[in-house]
């Protein structure tokens, strides 16, 4: 009977230990979710400025400092990700945000050369590499 109840304890407190990692590592994607967040709403900020500056289609060189902010944002997302956070998370993460910090680059480079049509086509690829970025960014939130 004793050496039951000990199996049980130890049981018991296995399980508490197991629960408190999966609270561990949930929280710890949460937080880096909506550290991440933050930055990408940083980011759509400034995209809507490059937006206005196309739109006007004088002086574009204005957008090259503004993806240069993005690229310099996107830099810092991988330094938000909290260790607990897996690592197949961790790569996708990685890889979206080297995605969306090379758009950044391309645009400012169009946009240095004063090229409009280069531009907006730039503009709509870091468009694109954005909305995955922010839908999996939200998948990974959700309440399932």
């Amino acid at each position: 009977m004793r050496k039951s109840f000990r199996i049980w304890v130890a049981a018991a407190a296995a399980g508490l230990l197991l629960q408190g990692c999966f609270i561990l590592a949930g929280y710890a994607l949460i937080r880096t979710a909506s550290d991440i967040i933050s930055i990408l709403n940083r980011v759509n900020d400034t995209m809507e400025r490059i937006r206005v500056i196309l739109d006007e289609g004088k002086e574009i060189k204005r957008a090259q400092e503004e993806g240069r902010l993005i690229a310099t944002l996107c830099e810092r997302i991988p330094s938000l990700i909290r260790d607990q956070v897996e690592k197949p998370v961790r790569r996708e993460i990685e890889k979206f945000s080297g995605d969306l910090r090379a758009a950044a680059l391309d645009l400012a480079g169009e946009s240095l050369a004063e090229d409009l049509i280069g531009a907006n086509k730039a503009y709509d690829n870091m468009v694109n590499v954005y909305n995955e970025f922010a839908a999996y960014m939200n998948d990974l939130t959700a309440v399932k």
